[in-house]
């Protein structure tokens, strides 16, 4: 069962402890650090309920393109769960999104973060569950 402790108009943060799962949906446009203070912050303590190597689905299909001092945000966070564990993630994309698609990329290459890019949760889960 999917527990959401954390949602707000920016994003969601959730975790399966059956399948030693977190989730997170990035929800629409940051246009700056100061409209998601907690972000990194609450990656961590949900991240840290898990055991060390657990799984992310990250649900990108709603976020825009951000700026880059939201980068380094998403660059922190990455950061978190990597300390904190994280074994492999999921991200789901839209494939019409070109310069997001880019832009996330580049931020796990410089996290050093494992992912594989979906565009349905379905197969996103499937891929964990044999990883």
């Amino acid at each position: 069962m999917i527990n959401k402790p954390i949602t707000n108009a920016h994003y969601e943060i959730g975790y399966d402890l059956s399948t030693n799962r977190m989730y997170l949906r990035i929800k629409g446009f940051w246009k700056s650090a100061e409209e998601v203070p907690d972000f990194v912050q609450d990656i961590d303590a949900v991240s840290g309920k898990l055991q060390r190597g657990f799984t992310l689905v990250a649900d990108l299909r709603q976020m825009k393109t951000p700026p880059v001092e939201v980068n380094l945000i998403h660059q922190e966070s990455q950061k978190a769960v990597n300390r904190n564990g994280l074994s492999y993630t999921a991200e789901i994309l839209q494939d019409k999104d070109i310069v997001l698609n880019n832009v996330v990329k580049n931020i796990a290459r410089e996290t050093g973060m494992k992912k594989k890019e979906f565009t349905n949760m379905k197969e996103a889960e499937a891929w964990l569950d044999n990883m």
